[in-house]
Parts: C-alpha cells; structure tokens; sequence
C-alpha cells in the first residue's frame, strides 16, 4: 500500500467523467488498498480515484472507522433531501453547507466480484454523494453560488473571531495594531480560498499551494505577535527588549 498525492484546487483532471471499472485486476485492488490508506493519512472521510489522478468509477468511505470501497457505485433510491456541513480532501480549509440525500441505496461492485445493494445513512450517505459527483466531474464550490460560498466564508471567519477568549485592556496604539493583524490575516486565507476556484491549470495550482503556505505562516506569526503585544501590555511596559520570535 501506499499513500497517493491529493490532486488540489479547482484543475481540469478533476472535471474529467470517471470510466467503469471494467475488470477486477491487481492493479484495481491496489488502487483501492492505496486510497484507503490515503484517506486514513488525510484524516479525511471518503476520495475518490480521481483525486489521484486516476479517472475509474471508485471511490473509497470511512464513516464511523468502517472503511468501505466502492466501484461502479449507482444510486438506486434516495430519501429526502437535508442540508449540512461538507469538506473536500481536494479543497483544504474550505467547508460549505450543502443539500444531500438524508439516505442513499446504493448498488455497487465488491472487491471479489460480488454486486450488492447497501443502505447509507446520514454522514456516510452524504459522503457516498459527495464522490458519486466527483465521479461526474462536479467539485465541493460548484453546490454553492459565488454569492453564497463567500458569504459562508465570512461567516465561518466571524464566528472564529466571536470564539476568541476576552484580552486584557491594551492602549490604543497596540489594539489598532493588534486590529489591523487580525484583518490582515483573515483577509488573505479567505482570499486562498476564493483563488481556488481559479486554479485552472497546474502553475496555478503551484503558485497557489506557495501561497497557501505564506498565508498559513502570516496567520502564526499573527498569533505570535498578539500574545506577546498583550503580555507586554499586561506587564505595563512600553517597549519589549526581545521580539516574540525570541
């Protein structure tokens, strides 16, 4: 087994339509061995083969610790639509509220041959949905408008800003400072991930993955600042003698 690179962003080898498994080789076994194993180390519920840069009709699930492998996977029958949150291995950092199936029927090939109808409810339904549209070539930002998916965004931000524990009381100099940090850094992570629905072609995607890494060290170094301003405040001294970096 091994672990797989994660294809991410918004490229062309995610819109591709997924072709049937037609045989069950060595090569499909590995396959699916392979992203169990990928899915585990992404700390991710479910991908799909496409995710890997390998367009077949398979996908794997682990809802609950129960891993499953899915091939040539047909919905059968459906219940009633619900909405809920949904993430995407593909798209790091990025959840959105979403309507899926509240249950799926679900016929599906096994490993050694077998066709089988499964029943999957709640998460696990929501994921089968989700890699069924992978299969289809439909991405986690194509279930939401631009309007809304940003809006989501600055809604996620707000709530993590509410969560944030009261500060000790800080002259106006350092909370002006300590203000234009925070908008800074939640500015260029919401702005990451409105880039990656731009990222078309894989240059981007390498420019975009630099950039993600910059935006995650700004946002530490943000941190980083803001406690030692506020220690140095709750000291009462005007001037530090070392920077938090030590």
């Amino acid at each position: 087994m091994a672990i797989r690179a994660v294809i991410q962003g918004d490229r062309p080898e995610l819109r591709r339509t997924c072709k049937p498994v037609s045989e069950l080789s060595d090569a499909v076994r590995r396959l699916a061995e392979d992203l169990m194993e990928t899915v585990q180390a992404e700390y991710a519920g479910s991908l799909a083969a496409v995710q890997c840069g390998v367009p077949v009709s398979l996908f794997v699930t682990c809802a609950d610790g129960t891993p499953r492998v899915w091939l040539n996977a047909e919905v059968v029958a459906r219940g009633p639509d619900v909405r809920g949150g949904e993430s995407c291995a593909s798209f790091p950092g990025l959840v959105v509220e979403s309507v899926r199936p509240e249950w799926l029927l679900v016929r599906t090939w096994t490993l050694d041959g077998r066709v089988e109808e499964r029943r999957v409810d709640g998460v696990e339904a929501r994921l089968v949905a989700h890699e069924l549209d992978h299969l289809r070539g439909t991405l986690l930002p194509d279930l939401v408008s631009e309007s809304d998916l940003l809006a989501q965004l600055l809604a996620a931000v707000a709530d993590t800003a509410g969560d944030e524990p009261e500060t000790h009381a800080v002259d106006e100099d350092v909370q002006q400072i300590l203000d234009l940090m925070a908008d800074a850094a939640w500015k260029w992570n919401l702005a990451v991930e409105l880039l990656a629905a731009y990222t078309t072609d894989a240059e981007a995607a390498k420019r975009l993955k630099r950039l993600r890494r910059r935006v995650a060290r700004l946002s530490t170094e943000a941190d980083e600042w803001e406690a030692w301003l506020l220690n140095l405040a709750e000291s009462g001294s005007e001037h530090a003698s070392a920077d938090p970096e030590g």
